[in-house]
């Protein structure tokens, strides 16, 4: 597989390196969505207008919440910054970076992309959305890494990736790995079973090779939208890449605005 790695980033397996220093650092997940036309020719991309990041392109993310899954928290990022309700959503790869700091926060950040989505594409006070030719993205104006692997989500590849700044933004090491569907979903069901992590606090991962908790309410089956669960749980699938939305779903809008009137 052809690798998208610039000559300037020193490469070493920074995979396990970040995944051991996810058990000391604080941890935070978050989701990050890229919007396709429906001929998907082109992209559409969130100009960063105010807070971390601003002045560059990204797709339309931020920060999952404790009452919802990663991908709950894509669905309803992209809705909250672009106006957008995405009718499904395919995973396409993690990105984890942090600073050289050994305290510095570790982000992981999902990646998603939707073709199929419905509303009137809208500037937030955050975010002002812009299309893009998948041929012009404007890797001028984003962060570093993203000219790294952003090529692995054109060409339909799955993909985590690991990134160290120093303090002037700038990339002192990177890697890049192409994984299967199954290494980056059963990475999410992971992840989201832990959650996000506080300084000071212990984590123990859960094994790989079990399944990780389901949430009560919903399961995750190939090729189906994500549907109420009723009665006793069978042997669980792999979670596949693609999440269908469905009136089912508990990740639906009234669910999420449910659950955050609970928060209040």
């Amino acid at each position: 597989k052809k690798m998208f790695k610039s000559v300037a980033v020193r490469t070493f397996s920074l995979c396990a390196v970040l995944e051991a220093a996810a058990q000391v650092r604080p941890r935070k997940l978050y989701s990050v969505v890229f919007v396709y036309n429906e001929d998907k020719t082109e992209m559409l991309m969130g100009y960063k207008k105010i807070g971390f990041g601003q002045g560059k392109y990204n797709g339309f993310g931020g920060k999952k919440e404790d009452w919802e899954t990663t991908t709950e928290c894509a669905y309803r990022e992209l809705a909250e910054e672009s106006g957008l309700i995405a009718h499904n959503m395919k995973l396409e790869g993690l990105l984890r970076s942090t600073r050289e700091e050994p305290d510095s926060l570790l982000m992981d950040v999902y990646m998603f992309s939707t073709d199929r989505w419905e509303g009137t594409i809208t500037e937030s006070d955050e975010m002002a959305p812009v299309w893009f030719p998948v041929s012009e993205i404007p890797f001028h104006s984003m962060w570093p890494d993203n000219k790294e692997w952003f090529n692995l989500i054109l060409e339909d590849e799955r993909f985590i990736a690991s990134f160290v700044y120093n303090d002037r933004d700038e990339v002192v090491a990177g890697d890049v790995r192409v994984v299967s569907d199954e290494e980056i979903s059963e990475t999410l069901r992971r992840d989201d079973a832990i959650g996000n992590v506080h300084s000071g606090s212990t984590v123990e991962a859960p094994s790989l090779t079990q399944p990780a908790p389901v949430r009560q309410g919903a399961s995750v089956s190939s090729d189906h939208p994500i549907s109420e669960h009723t009665g006793e749980q069978e042997e669980e699938q792999l979670p596949v890449a693609v999440y269908e939305w469905g009136q089912a779903t508990d990740a639906s809008p009234a669910r999420m605005e449910t659950a955050q009137s609970a928060e209040r």
